[in-house]
């Protein structure tokens, strides 16, 4: 018996799986429990046990499927190398209570990741994670215009900006470019109509969202599209053409938003990307102190209380909660050390990742790389390259899973 869900024929049997999946991407994707808590404190311990739960349920998953498990781990030890470094860095740490919740927190998220890996193929992660954003676009929309004082910011400095079912309107921005990305790519694959239709809602909350970098970014992902398609044609020059892209996506994202004051001056922002080349600043100073260990996963950031932040909040006046730079987050937290380990891992995704189009010519298997693309230029000005409970970590590791392990992984 199957069921008929965004046009596509479910087994019955596969429900509770399916539905656990995109209830936990919209969770870590910090949708709705997070805007709640902004109204009461305790949704936030709620969420905190709907994470937990995740992570247990995910757990029992990957334990029932153990051989493909231990086959995925084996392929893929640098993840497991990095979480160990998270795990040990409490030793240095300036909390370690904190970095060892965070720790247990990250393994969480990565056994959801794992799940991911072992459940579904490339094929059909295509569809499940278009199904997820599609309904936290459905979602979005529906809370900004039926119930405007959840959904749409009401403070002075973003009045008016829809902020969906997120906390803020930057987030819904950045699920937005994804939704859309997965939306084109459904629609361009199997040339369905919902496909098209969730991408056009997606660019519309993005422009909603009045997030000028989440526009931005979603130009670049949009241009690079065709690009795959047209280099993937000739195998000799698509890996020198496809780094120097990844470079060149980079740094025009970087000039475009901190560089050309005519564009920052038509998107309301300043020359100092609203007061982040003076945070970088700072943070490299501190950076350059621990250089190699850092201080340690998730401890630097510790409010008012904490040493260094509280330092950094009284020079830059602002409270920033992490570094807005994925890279000089990652120096802060497990140092030199951990950044290379991550750039390994990625380096090395991204490389799968080409191999991949050159081996098929189905637009799924662009997914991948597109999302590294996604990451890089994202971090330049945000900081999720190892964040907890964080739909993006969850991703990124997914492919890294997938694209480690053998050929059949990823094939439908």
């Amino acid at each position: 018996m199957k069921l008929l869900l965004f046009n596509r024929e479910i087994e019955i049997k596969q429900i509770p799986s399916v539905l656990f999946t995109i209830f936990g991407i919209i969770l870590f994707s910090k949708g709705i429990t997070l805007l709640l808590f902004n109204l009461d404190p305790v949704f936030g311990k709620i969420t905190q046990i709907q994470w937990y739960i995740l992570y247990f349920i995910s757990l029992f998953y990957v334990i029932t499927n153990y051989k493909k498990t231990v086959q995925i781990i084996k392929k893929s030890l640098g993840i497991w190398i990095l979480t160990f470094l998270c795990f040990i860095s409490m030793l240095w740490s300036n909390d370690p209570k904190i970095s060892l919740i965070s720790t247990f927190e990250l393994v969480g998220s990565t056994l959801f990741a794992l799940f991911l890996a072992t459940k579904y193929k490339l094929e059909k992660f295509s569809k499940v994670i278009f199904i997820s954003f599609a309904v936290m676009c459905i979602l979005s929309v529906f809370f900004s215009i039926m119930l405007p004082d959840l959904g749409v910011h009401q403070d002075v400095y973003h009045s008016g900006a829809w902020r969906g079912i997120f906390l803020h309107k930057n987030t819904l921005g950045r699920i937005s470019i994804l939704s859309s990305i997965f939306s084109l790519i459904y629609f361009l694959e199997y040339k369905k109509t919902s496909g098209l239709i969730f991408f056009i809602l997606s660019v519309l909350l993005v422009i909603l969202s009045t997030s000028s970098t989440a526009l931005i970014m979603l130009i670049i992902l949009i241009i690079v599209i065709p690009f795959f398609k047209f280099v993937r044609k000739t195998s000799r020059i698509i890996i020198p053409s496809l780094i120097l892209v990844n470079i060149l996506s980079g740094l025009v994202f970087y000039l475009v938003i901190s560089n050309l004051s005519d564009i920052l001056d038509l998107l309301g922002k300043d020359i100092t990307l609203t007061g982040r080349t003076e945070l970088w600043l700072v943070v490299w100073g501190f950076i350059e102190k621990r250089l190699f260990l850092g201080y340690g996963y998730n401890a630097f950031w510790l409010g008012w209380e904490g040493l260094q932040s509280n330092y950094i909040y009284r020079v830059i006046g602002w409270t920033p909660y992490y570094s807005h730079n994925g890279i000089l987050e990652l120096l802060l937290q497990v140092g030199l050390l951990g950044t290379t380990i991550f750039l390994i891992i990625y380096i090395k995704t991204f490389f799968k990742a080409v191999k991949l189009i050159i081996l098929g010519k189905n637009y799924y298997l662009m997914l991948p790389l597109l999302y590294l693309f996604y990451e890089l230029t994202g971090n330049i000005t945000e900081s999720d390259l190892l964040s907890i409970n964080s739909i993006y970590w969850i991703i990124f590791v997914y492919f890294y899973f997938i694209l480690s392990s053998d050929k059949g992984t990823f094939q439908k």
